[in-house]
């Protein structure tokens, strides 16, 4: 029993001393769970401090897993792309990436799972607003719950590569810079040995001096090879000397004065002057002096410029002298003579030209020829002289042509005109003669023929036509007389009869011919119409007069030379045409008169255009007295057209035509 009871103790004791133990370590507990709790807040003191410097943090942080999805993200990232921070999450990062750049940071990130070290790629991003920005992406391979994922720094480096692009186009157009200044520093180089090359090479002379005001006594400080081969001094012989060295004393002294005026005020100057060669020949130089300045503006030195004109003044003089002789036989010559450009300018005229035309040479020189020329030729001319070698003009040079010509008072008269062309000048030279005197003898000798014809058709239609009508009306009483005897002596009278009749009709005809118009203002139509009626050119052929009215010519004698060229194509229709109509036409309309005769022949207007022709001749020449314009060739009725136009005071009257078929 009593070894029971001290089993009991012993357990009792033991069981107190475990139970204190058990206390303390209730209370090491209770220490150790006080200082866990400590330790857990302040875990999440740190973890709240940690998730503020996180989503604040100045740079993005993504996470993102192997197929792109982005498991976290705090809220700078999310700022950056332009969404809220629950919406970048479980978005994919490709949604961010420009198309261009997500090939690259897809294959960087692939690489950077299988590779724990740190990468870093730059790409385009895109913000959800779709604009774009230039990040670097950081990233390293962290384990997240058993799967790679990649933890990724995101940051903005769009000022960064703005600032690379800068320099980058800056180190460019440095580049550029250098390239363009080193090429400009080659060709300035390669422009002064030019220059360089180009004085010395030179055939005038060269020379600068100093900046000495009492010119010409500055210090030559340069001269070229040329200066030495003119003036025959050696180039160390100029440099250091002076230019009054070579100067002439014969050089007129208010030249030299007015040189040295011009450079004192900065002026370039030019003059001629006379230098002293080496050996102490004179000669003649043109020499040109200008001033040189510094950036300051301000004047550093002299240079000139000289060359030998002796051969050219020689040249001149003699070209004076040949120029004087030439003057005086142009200007003793009887005919006017103008020379022209290719424009029609005149550049030289003669004495005779200034009589002629009323103009002094000054008034004429330098102005148009169409001056000298009435209208309409005036305002023609500029046009037919720029097309000449597409016009006749070619055919009547070297050929005399007659034409008309207006004085300075207005005067028209008529001239003939000889046209040369100097092509090794290109000048035209017109040689004038002033045929008035000559028309005026003519006009006198054709009126005087005229008025012979007129006599003698007077003389015929006022006694011989009255002594053959006599004769016409005898032998018709004696017709009578005998009665229906069929004798001998009858048929004689009926042939003297006839005979008379015959010779009165040709009588008449030649009548009219020789008296075609009467003195009155309508003579001219009405003989026309008598023409037209008395021409014969079959039984079935048709000749017409047509007029636009009563043509009134004041002036007797141009309606003569009117009437005779009419006759003279009439005559030249009969003889060669072989034509079945015949129109003449007569126009006038108060400034201008117009005279056609057109048939339909075989076209005779080549025997018209053989010069030697006398109808033409005759036609051309009455035309020409009268100061109208004659046109023979091809008409529209398929035979020849004689078109005779005159500037004239004529008048229409009359309100009825005689044909109102008249077209020209």
């Amino acid at each position: 029993m009593q070894s029971q009871a001290d089993d009991d103790d012993i357990t009792l004791d033991k069981m107190k001393t475990v139970l204190h133990e058990l206390n303390v370590y209730q209370v090491e507990m209770e220490l150790q769970n006080e200082e866990l709790r400590q330790a857990q807040l302040d875990l999440a003191q740190s973890r709240d401090r940690f998730a503020s410097l996180y989503n604040q943090a100045p740079v993005g942080y993504l996470t993102i897993d192997r197929d792109g999805m982005i498991r976290d993200a705090n809220q700078t990232a999310a700022a950056m792309l332009g969404v809220g921070q629950k919406q970048l999450v479980q978005s994919k990062i490709w949604n961010f990436i420009d198309r261009e750049s997500r090939d690259n940071i897809y294959l960087g990130l692939r690489a950077n799972m299988s590779d724990p070290g740190k990468h870093t790629f730059e790409a385009v991003m895109r913000r959800a607003d779709e604009s774009k920005f230039y990040g670097a992406l950081e990233c390293s391979a962290v384990d997240l719950d058993g799967e790679n994922c990649t933890l990724t720094a995101l940051i903005d480096i769009s000022q960064r590569k703005l600032a690379e692009n800068a320099i980058s186009l800056l180190n460019i157009n440095l580049q550029q810079s250098l390239s363009k200044t080193e090429s400009q520093l080659g060709d300035t180089i390669n422009e002064l040995n030019l220059i360089n090359t180009a004085v010395k090479n030179l055939r005038e002379g060269i020379m600068i001096t100093g900046d000495g005001i009492d010119w010409p006594h500055p210090t030559i400080i340069f001269a070229n090879p040329a200066m030495s081969h003119i003036t025959g001094y050696d180039n160390a012989e100029l440099v250091g000397s002076t230019p009054a060295q070579m100067q002439c004393d014969c050089n007129d002294s208010k030249i030299l004065e007015e040189i040295a005026s011009e450079l004192r005020i900065n002026r370039a100057v030019t003059a001629e002057l006379k230098h002293c060669h080496k050996d102490g020949t004179i000669f003649d130089t043109e020499t040109s002096i200008s001033p040189l300045f510094n950036e300051q503006g301000h004047r550093t030195h002299f240079v000139s410029i000289h060359r030998d004109i002796t051969q050219r003044k020689l040249m001149e003089r003699a070209l004076r002298e040949k120029e004087a002789r030439l003057s005086a036989i142009l200007d003793t010559a009887a005919e006017a003579i103008i020379t022209t450009d290719t424009r029609g300018i005149i550049e030289r005229c003669n004495a005779k030209s200034e009589s002629m035309f009323g103009y002094s040479a000054k008034e004429m020189l330098g102005n148009n020829i169409n001056m000298l020329m009435p209208s309409p030729f005036k305002e023609e001319h500029d046009d037919y002289l720029a097309n000449h070698q597409n016009t006749d003009l070619r055919e009547v040079i070297g050929r005399n042509r007659e034409a008309v010509a207006q004085r300075k008072d207005g005067t028209i008269f008529p001239i003939l005109l000889s046209l040369s062309e100097v092509k090794e000048l290109d000048l035209f030279a017109g040689f004038i003669q002033d045929l008035t005197d000559i028309k005026s003898l003519q006009r006198e000798v054709l009126d005087a023929a005229a008025q012979e014809d007129r006599r003698i058709g007077q003389e015929l239609h006022d006694n011989i036509q009255q002594q053959l009508t006599g004769l016409g009306l005898l032998a018709s009483n004696l017709m009578e007389s005998l009665g229906d005897e069929s004798s001998e002596m009858a048929n004689k009278v009926a042939r003297l009869e006839g005979g008379i009749g015959r010779a009165l009709d040709q009588l008449k005809s030649l009548s009219r011919g020789l008296i075609p118009v009467d003195v009155d203002a309508a003579g001219l139509g009405i003989a026309l119409e008598m023409l037209t009626k008395s021409i014969y050119l079959g039984e079935e052929a048709e000749c017409r007069f047509l007029s636009d009215g009563e043509v009134l010519v004041k002036d007797n004698n141009l309606a003569t030379h009117l009437y005779r060229i009419a006759q003279e194509a009439v005559n030249n229709v009969i003889k060669h045409s072989r034509a079945t109509r015949l129109d003449i036409k007569l126009v006038g309309n108060g400034e201008r008169l117009t005279l056609e005769i057109e048939d339909n022949g075989l076209g005779s207007a080549r025997s018209y255009q053989e010069e030697s022709g006398l109808g033409l001749r005759m036609m051309r020449y009455r035309a020409q007295l009268i100061g109208a314009q004659i046109y023979v060739g091809p008409g529209r009725l398929g035979g020849t057209r004689v078109r005779c136009t005159l500037e004239s005071d004529v008048v229409t009257a009359g309100n009825a035509p005689i044909n109102n078929s008249l077209s020209l």
